[in-house]
């Protein structure tokens, strides 16, 4: 089973999100694949920014985010009650 190491991906969120205003004038719109603080990618599909990415990356050492300033393109919202199954007994 694959571990992603949560620090290091809490890590480049906080890096993504604080230069994100800067970010947004070269990849506006492409999904950028952030590694140890610095975009190594930039993809126009998240599904290609993954596949390509797992050809040179181990999959929990990166994230992909979509470079964008509109929150309703990086937002989720529920509006009734969800529920999720993760599949973890009880």
């Amino acid at each position: 089973m694959q571990t992603i190491d949560r620090a290091c991906a809490d890590m480049n969120y906080e890096w993504f999100r604080e230069n994100l205003p800067i970010l947004v004038n070269k990849y506006d719109d492409q999904y950028v694949v952030v590694k140890d603080k610095s975009i190594i990618a930039a993809y126009p599909s998240f599904n290609e920014a993954f596949d390509e990415t797992l050809k040179t990356e181990k999959a929990g050492t990166f994230i992909i985010q979509l470079c964008s300033l509109d929150e309703s393109k990086t937002t989720i919202k529920f509006y009734s009650n969800v529920s999720f199954d993760f599949g973890i007994a009880n």
